[in-house]
Order: C-alpha cells, then sequence, then structure tokens
C-alpha cells in the first residue's frame, strides 16, 4: 500500500498531514509519500509555505518529479470527476478530507491511496504518539543561542506563550477565518496559569516579536524569544522544552504543547478558533484547558 499526502500549510499543518499518513502507513505496512506541489502556491491570498519536514526524523519520502507530475492527472478537479464515473481508472483512490472534526473512515481505506485536507486532530494518530514525537525530533544540534535559552528554561518554572499574527493580520482571507486572540484571553491564560505554578516565566514566541515586547503587560518576568535569527523549527524546539503552554489558535503552537511529553504539563488553548461556526470538538485534545 502506498500513501500519498498532499501537503500544505506552514509546519504545524504539515506535521498534521504527515502523522495522519505515518498513523495510515503503520497500520498497514505502507510507504508513505509525500506531495508538496500545493505549498508554493500563492493564489486566493493563499501565503507561500516552504516543506518543512526535512529538518525532522521523518519515515517517509517526498514524491520525485516525475512521480509530482503523474499524480496531476489523478488530483485535478476535472481529472477527479472522471475517475469517480468510473470513466478512467486509478491505482489510487482520492480521498478528501470531509470535514473538520475527526474522521475514522480514513481508517478503513485500502489499497494505494492519496489524502488531501488538514487532518487536525491529535485522534488520528493516538495509537503511535511516541513514533510521532520521536519522528518530529529534529535532526540538527541546536545552535549555541537556541542552548543557552534551552538552559534558561529547563532551569526555570517556564511557560510558552505564543502570538499569532503574521498572516492573520495581513491576509484578508486568514482575516475572514480566523480569531484573533486579544489581550483577554492572554490575560485570563496567564492568570489560570498562575494559579497553578510557583513563580512561573513566560517564554514569549511571536512571528512580530518587537511590538509585543512593547504591548504585552502581563505582571510576570517574561522573555522574548523570537528573533530573526531563529528558524521556525528553533522556536519550535524551544517551545516544546517549556514546562507549560499557552497556545494561540495556531497549529504551531499547538505542536509546540503537543511535543512536550510531560504528562503534567499544563495547556492553556484558546476555546475560540475560528470566526465561522465549526466543529472543534476534536482538536484540543482532553486534559487540555480552554478559555
Amino acid at each position: 500500500m502506498k500513501i500519498i499526502v498532499r501537503l500544505r500549510g506552514g509546519l504545524g499543518n504539515q506535521f498534521f498531514q504527515y502523522a495522519v499518513g505515518r498513523s495510515l502507513s503503520d497500520l498497514h505496512n505502507g510507504e508513505l509519500l509525500l506531495d508538496d506541489s500545493l505549498l508554493g502556491r500563492t493564489s486566493s491570498g493563499i501565503s507561500p509555505r516552504h516543506y518543512g519536514l526535512e529538518m525532522y526524523r521523518i519515515q517517509a519520502r517526498r514524491l520525485r518529479n516525475e512521480e509530482r507530475l503523474n499524480l496531476q492527472f489523478r488530483v485535478l478537479r476535472p481529472f477527479r470527476y472522471l475517475y469517480a464515473l468510473g470513466l478512467l481508472k486509478s491505482s489510487f483512490i482520492y480521498y478528501q478530507e470531509p470535514h473538520f472534526e475527526f474522521d475514522p473512515n480514513v481508517f478503513q481505506l485500502k489499497g494505494n491511496v492519496i489524502l488531501s485536507g488538514f487532518w487536525q486532530s491529535h485522534r488520528y494518530f493516538t495509537n503511535i504518539e511516541d513514533k510521532v514525537r520521536q519522528e518530529l525530533k529534529p535532526i540538527h544540534t541546536p545552535p549555541t543561542e537556541v542552548s543557552r535559552l534551552m538552559n534558561q528554561i529547563a532551569k526555570t518554572n517556564s511557560v510558552s506563550l505564543h502570538i499569532r499574527r503574521g498572516d492573520y493580520v495581513s491576509c484578508q482571507k486568514a482575516l475572514d477565518l480566523f480569531y484573533i486572540c486579544d489581550a483577554t484571553y492572554y490575560r485570563r491564560a496567564v492568570n489560570m496559569i498562575a494559579e497553578r505554578v510557583i513563580n512561573p516565566i513566560f517564554f514569549i514566541f511571536s512571528d512580530d516579536p518587537d511590538p509585543i515586547s512593547k504591548s504585552l503587560q502581563i505582571g510576570f518576568p517574561t522573555v522574548i524569544v523570537s528573533r530573526p535569527q531563529l528558524s521556525a523549527h528553533d522556536d519550535l524546539r524551544l517551545m516544546s522544552h517549556c514546562n507549560h503552554h499557552i497556545i494561540a489558535n495556531s497549529t504551531f503552537s499547538w505542536w509546540g504543547a503537543w511535543k512536550n511529553p510531560d504528562p503534567n504539563r499544563i495547556v492553556v488553548a484558546p476555546s475560540r478558533w475560528f470566526l465561522i461556526p465549526t466543529n472543534t470538538q476534536d482538536l484540543i485534545p482532553n486534559g487540555w484547558h480552554t478559555v
């Protein structure tokens, strides 16, 4: 069995897509292949992305150029209709994620399959959580600045606090879709942590750190982590090393919290993720707090 996962979105989204494909390949002892042809697209207000999984210990390979070209004849909409009508034959089943919540039917798929969707639920890979955590560990040795911050994080009651701005405030499509976590959310989340953690120090991660350092006043010691010389991989590594987490409505900080294996970690997430009505019941794992 071959499983082709169509990657889209940033690093957090690519993690989810890898994890569902990895879970299916583990279940069927199949080969996992990654199609990155969607990542560079800029149409319809979509921010272009880069393939980010090469920095991790993944058990998959990217499609070769000829494989990627052949795939287009199976996934482009006109061809999908012809295959669905039985007018064309294919050795692959094309399976589109039907809705945002967990879809158990994906595990009933047989034969070669192409997976298209975001798959944003831990329930797709609860059976291989340890494998996913191991495979999504960075390959490279952390640079000096990251090692220094990791030591600082390890010596404190550290709490990662993620503020997502970027295309959430600059892209109209994102503005129409995503709720923006405001100061009220962060104050309530900080207070929830402070009630449970002695002497917390908040390590702040953001794609727009300079304005944040001037405006965010939470009444506790803070360390601004994100800076131009640190990559997204470095930010995510540091985030996952914190003891506790306040995440934004972002798959990036979702993974920063989830990759921390400590069962006693406290994770606070926003109860509201999207502006449009969306069933997010399978997005937040049991034990995480929402405000």
